[in-house]
C-alpha cells in the first residue's frame, strides 16, 4: 500500500498550526446509514485501521479497529488466482491474537499494493473476477476474515513499475467492486463484510469515486507519499514546503462524490529524507527519527505552522532533509478528521511506530479521547 485520506481547513489549528486553504463544506453530504455503520466498524469508536505486514510484531489491538494484512498477490497468469507465500502464518496468527486480546476487531485482507500486477488483466474478464472473488471467499472463510481491502496502484495509465493498464480500468473497477459487493451481500447476510479500497492522495479522477462509494464502506486515502525533501512527506494543509495537502485532497475526494463518512485519512507512520547518508534514508521510520533527534550535533527538529508537520534541518540551517510525523501532527490530523466529519484514520504501517508506542497512543488519544 506503501507508495502510493485530503479536506477541509481547520481555521484555528493548535501547535501553532494555521492554515488560509478553503474550508470544505461537509453540510449535504450523503448520510451514514447507521445499521450499516454498526456492521462495518465493529466497534462504537471511530474507526481506526492499521495495515501491518510483520508477523514477528503483533499489533496492540486495544488501539484500533480494524487490521489490514499486507498482501496477497495475483498469480503470474493473472487468471484471478491469488499467492501468498505467508497467508497461513500471516493469517492465523493475527486471527488467533485477535480472537484471543480483542474481538471486535476487524481483520482485513488486503489484495496488491505498490507494483502489483494483475488487477487491469482480472477485471476486464467477468470470469477472472468470479475467480478472483471467489478465492477472496475462501480466504475469508478459511481464516475467519472480516473483509477485503482493493490495493490497485492505479487503474489507467497512471501505473507503478509498468504494471498492465487499460484505457477500460475505471470503468473495469468500478465493475468490479459492484460485483464484490453483490456477491459478499448475498452469501454473507448473517455476517456481513467490509469491503475497501485505498485511492491515491492526489488523482481521484483515476476513479469513479461516486460510483465505488456505492459499494465500499471505506475509502482509504494514502495522503502520504506527496513529497521529499525540501518537501513535506504528509502536510496536513499547505506551506512553501508541500506539493500536496491532506486537506487539499479531502476536498477533491468529496467533490468526487465521496462520502466524508467514508473517508479513512491516511497517516504515515514513516517519513522521507534525502539520502545524503546512511540516516537519511529515503524511507526512514519514526523510530530511526528519534534516533536522529537525538543528535542534537547534527540535527535541528523544526515545526512548519501552516503544514501542521514537523521536519529535521541540518544544525545551523533551514532547508528540510527528514520530514515526518511526531505527536503534535497526529494530534492535529485528528481534530482535522473529527471537525470535518471523516470516517477515521488509516496507519501505513504499526512497525514503523517506536518502542514506547508514541505515534499510535498519539492517534487513539486524538480520536477517542483515552
Amino acid at each position: 500500500m506503501k507508495k502510493l485520506l485530503s479536506f477541509f481547513m481547520v481555521s484555528a489549528m493548535f501547535f501553532s498550526c494555521s492554515s488560509d486553504e478553503p474550508e470544505l463544506l461537509t453540510s449535504g453530504n450523503p448520510a451514514t446509514n447507521e445499521s450499516e455503520t454498526e456492521i462495518t466498524r465493529g466497534s462504537s469508536e471511530m474507526p481506526i485501521a492499521y495495515f501491518w505486514r510483520k508477523p514477528e510484531t503483533l499489533p496492540d489491538l486495544s488501539y484500533m479497529t480494524h487490521v489490514i494484512v499486507s498482501k496477497t498477490v495475483f498469480n503470474s497468469s493473472f487468471d484471478g488466482t491469488l499467492v501468498s507465500k505467508q497467508a497461513a502464518q500471516y493469517l492465523n496468527k493475527i486471527v488467533e491474537h485477535r480472537n484471543k486480546t480483542n474481538s471486535n476487531v476487524k481483520i482485513i485482507l488486503m489484495v496488491g499494493g505498490w507494483g502489483v500486477d494483475g488487477f487491469s488483466q482480472v477485471a476486464r474478464d467477468d470470469n477472472k473476477v468470479k475467480k478472483f472473488i471467489s478465492q477472496c471467499s475462501k480466504l475469508i472463510d478459511t481464516y475467519g476474515l472480516d473483509g477485503v481491502d482493493i490495493d490497485w496502484e492505479y487503474p489507467g495509465k497512471a501505473t507503478s513499475n509498468n504494471i498492465g493498464y487499460s484505457s477500460s480500468d475505471k470503468a473495469n473497477l468500478t465493475k468490479m467492486m459492484k460485483t464484490f459487493r453483490e456477491t459478499f451481500d448475498k452469501y454473507y447476510k448473517s455476517r456481513p463484510k467490509i469491503l475497501s479500497i485505498d485511492v491515491s492522495a492526489k488523482h481521484p479522477d483515476y476513479y469513479d469515486m461516486k460510483g465505488l462509494s456505492k459499494y465500499v464502506d471505506f475509502v482509504n486515502i494514502m495522503t502520504y507519499d506527496m513529497g521529499d525533501p525540501p518537501y513535506h512527506n504528509a502536510p496536513l494543509h499547505s506551506s512553501s514546503m508541500t506539493k500536496g495537502s491532506c486537506n487539499s485532497s479531502m476536498i477533491d475526494y468529496i467533490d468526487a462524490g465521496v462520502p466524508a463518512s467514508k473517508i479513512l485519512m491516511g497517516i504515515p507512520f514513516y517519513g522521507h529524507a534525502n539520502g545524503s547518508n546512511s540516516e537519511l534514508k529515503a524511507d526512514v521510520s519514526y523510530f530511526e527519527v528519534k534516533k536522529l533527534i537525538e543528535k542534537k550535533d547534527k540535527y535541528t527538529e523544526k515545526w512548519d505552522d501552516d503544514a501542521c508537520v514537523p521536519y529535521l534541518v541540518w544544525k545551523g540551517q533551514t532547508t528540510n532533509i527528514c520530514s515526518f510525523e511526531n505527536a503534535s501532527s497526529i494530534a492535529a490530523k485528528c481534530k482535522y478528521i473529527k471537525n470535518k466529519g471523516l470516517g477515521g484514520a488509516m496507519v501505513w504501517s504499526y512497525d514503523h511506530d517506536d518502542s514506547n508506542g508514541t505515534l499510535r497512543k498519539a492517534l487513539r488519544k486524538g480520536l477517542w479521547g483515552y
